[in-house]
């Protein structure tokens, strides 16, 4: 399977939007200059790609800067799965410890 093709099924499946996705994915590809050139390439409506761009950022996994829209390392995304992992593992040891099936 091709590369960008698992990266987005993963995407996908950690929880990220289509719309996340192919921003995440297509930034990976190429860097864009302005919010209206990535909405070109993705051919997304402008505030669809806003909103992926947004929830992206907050993410940390996009930035734009002075060299224009980019992405980030997925360090961050992977950092906070690992922390609700570890919070879920947690709740299900209480909730056996309190009511064992």
């Amino acid at each position: 399977m091709h590369l960008h093709r698992k990266l987005a099924k993963a995407l996908l499946d950690v929880g990220l939007t289509e719309a996340e996705t192919m921003v995440y994915v297509e930034l990976l590809q190429k860097p864009a200059q302005t919010i209206w050139k990535l909405v070109a390439r993705t051919g997304l409506s402008k505030s669809t790609t806003y909103r992926a761009f947004d929830r992206l950022r907050e993410l940390k996994m996009v930035e734009n800067g002075a060299e224009g829209i980019r992405a980030l390392s997925m360090k961050n995304l992977v950092a906070d799965l690992s922390t609700k992992e570890r919070k879920l593992r947690k709740s299900v040891r209480d909730l056996k410890e309190i009511a064992p099936y």
